[in-house]
């Protein structure tokens, strides 16, 4: 079980889609997905207690958020997972990616629908994205001073 959900959710990574923005009173958000949870996404909007904190947050760091997904649908239940990371907006405006530590979070239900595995989805995304904080946008800042000094070694 846990082998398929990782191999999901490497696979995931090659259907990223680019970067989407969600903007919800002054502030935007920027962030990847694949094509499933952006479709989530634009249907349901982005419903989370600290949408505002996050976007601040964000766009304090010159952060977007990549949002990786996979799921299983077994004889004994579905198993949905979504992975966050912080990315730097102005590198991969260059066409370079510099990522942050990631975090997962899991779901198990016993309903073993492709209908109840999309709303476990953006139900975890949500969740996640409501609990991004500091911790990600300062290891974020760890890996691009770590990049300034390998290109200052060059």
């Amino acid at each position: 079980m846990i082998q398929a959900l990782k191999y999901a959710l490497a696979s995931s990574i090659l259907l990223i889609s680019t970067t989407q923005t969600y903007a919800n009173n002054e502030c935007t958000i920027y962030y990847s997905t694949n094509a499933t949870l952006e479709a989530l996404i634009k249907e349901k909007k982005f419903v989370f207690d600290n949408y505002d904190k996050v976007c601040k947050l964000l766009r304090s760091a010159n952060a977007a958020v990549d949002i990786v997904t996979a799921g299983q649908i077994s004889p004994y239940q579905t198993s949905s997972a979504v992975q966050i990371r912080l990315q730097d907006l102005e590198l991969s405006k260059q066409g370079l990616n510099l990522y942050s530590k990631h975090h997962i979070w899991l779901r198990y239900n016993s309903e073993r629908t492709s209908a109840a595995q999309e709303k476990d989805i953006y139900g975890i995304a949500m969740v996640a994205l409501n609990n991004i904080d500091q911790d990600l946008v300062d290891d974020l800042n760890l890996q691009r001073a770590a990049l300034k000094r390998y290109i200052a070694k060059k």
